[in-house]
């Protein structure tokens, strides 16, 4: 009987401990998960598209429940065409009514960025949601005004796109990046995919800290499309992301000076070869490849 309690004592004694264990433990991952979540952010970034009049735009989704069939309830609703460019045609959609058919996932003032600096440029100031007529497609879009922006003289070879200003100490200022030569990474691309030259589509490479990101598009043997990213460092080459035997590729690709994981955020320019369907999408580093996700989702950065 005094062993049995002793034993029975001993039980609970342990049970104890273990019991304090786990919640000094379950408190410390609580903690250190609450600590990450509060220093996480959700950015938004995006392609965004020059109108004139210091004036840039980014094409909206439909909210859930909706979609491309809801013009028809939405254009009663649309006002007078406000555009003297016979080209185009731009109609205001009212605020009320933006905000129930459309997603506009920024919770944030926008910062205007451009290739060539890689540095904040002015804000943009989100004025309203248009029909955006052109004499290709049609589209809604947010319309957004740039502060006190310069237009350049050219915009041939660059590339526009917005963060949210909740990304605040996560940018590199000091971040710089510039077009090389890709015949030597095409090199490398080819031997791996084993493509021609014929089959090729388009190679862009860009160079940053002391690092190569190079994009290859090209045809496979059964003329399905593929594309790649790949990594160069000091004669070592990696592939960081690819889509093999699909229907679109990625065209081009612009760097961000917002970095996760050590790596760049990048733009991608989406699309089907020989047909006018292109599209964004965000190429984000897990810390082993790079993968794609919609602008509408975000960009977790902790």
């Amino acid at each position: 009987m005094q062993g049995f309690l002793v034993c029975l004592l001993y039980n609970c004694w342990a049970s104890f401990v273990a019991t304090k264990k786990f919640m000094r433990n379950f408190l410390v991952l609580t903690l250190l998960t609450l600590c990450l979540t509060a220093n996480s952010q959700d950015v938004y970034v995006n392609r965004v598209w020059y109108l004139g009049d210091n004036q840039f735009f980014v094409y909206l989704n439909y909210n859930e429940g909706y979609d491309w069939k809801t013009h028809e309830e939405i254009e009663p609703f649309l006002g007078e065409p406000e555009t003297e460019d016979f080209e185009t045609t731009r109609r205001k959609l009212p605020p009320e009514l933006a905000t129930k058919y459309f997603n506009m996932p920024w919770t944030s003032e926008l910062w205007l960025f451009d290739n060539s600096t890689y540095s904040k440029l002015t804000e943009l100031e989100f004025i309203g949601v248009e029909y955006f007529e052109d004499m290709i497609t049609s589209s809604y879009i947010a319309v957004f005004k740039a502060t006190n922006f310069i237009e350049p003289t050219s915009f041939a070879d660059m590339n526009h796109y917005c963060i949210s200003s909740n990304s605040n100490g996560r940018i590199k200022s000091d971040f710089k990046a510039q077009p090389v030569d890709s015949k030597a990474y095409g090199t490398e691309l080819k031997k791996r995919f084993g493509f021609t030259d014929r089959k090729r589509l388009k190679t862009q490479s860009i160079e940053f800290n002391n690092s190569t990101l190079t994009l290859c598009s090209f045809l496979g043997e059964n003329y399905n499309s593929n594309s790649a990213i790949m990594k160069s460092n000091d004669q070592k080459h990696i592939i960081l992301l690819e889509i093999l035997a699909n229907e679109y590729v990625m065209w081009e690709m612009t760097l961000t000076p917002l970095f996760i994981k050590d790596m760049p955020v990048i733009v991608m320019d989406m699309g089907v070869p020989d047909t006018d369907h292109n599209w964004t999408q965000i190429a984000i580093f897990n810390g082993t490849n790079y993968v794609l996700q919609f602008p509408d989702d975000k960009v977790t950065v902790r």
